[in-house]
């Protein structure tokens, strides 16, 4: 007397079953590790873009590029890009009205390296007056997360 008697029918659906698992699990792992990739990519893509607004904001607030302009002096913008947390790096280019081509002047974040894989570039209008006229200038801030070694 056989205690397990062999059915083969059972075994076929058992392999079946098996396979069909097999695939399934393949399938949603594949598709969790490709739309995660995604979700990632977008999130940080979009708290980039506006951490790279809240900074330039805060520029215009302060009245740093205001001043910059007004004083040709650049200490008050590359301050403020210094103290950013490390691993944001930072570029700011203002532009006069007259000139939309060629930068006033051009501020880098100290140490930073002009190597990324995703850039924000968020733009921002601002006025100065000198002698009773408004003077258009134009600041573009590019951010970008710093290459890690």
């Amino acid at each position: 007397m056989k205690l397990f008697p062999r059915n083969k029918k059972g075994f076929v659906i058992s392999l079946d079953a098996f396979v069909a698992l097999l695939v399934l699990i393949i399938f949603i792992g594949t598709s969790v590790f490709f739309l995660g990739e995604i979700e990632y990519r977008a999130r940080n893509s979009n708290l980039l873009k506006e951490t790279a607004g809240d900074a330039i904001t805060v520029l215009d607030k302060t009245g740093a590029l205001e001043t910059s302009v007004e004083d040709k002096s650049t200490i008050e913008i590359r301050s403020f890009l210094n103290s950013l947390p490390y691993n944001l790096c930072a570029e700011v280019f203002v532009y006069s009205e007259t000139d939309l081509k060629n930068p006033v002047f051009v501020v880098l974040r100290t140490d930073c390296a002009k190597t990324f894989d995703d850039l924000a570039v968020i733009k921002r209008s601002f006025f100065t007056e000198s002698d009773g006229n408004l003077n258009f200038y134009l600041a573009e801030m590019k951010m970008w997360v710093r290459e890690t070694a």
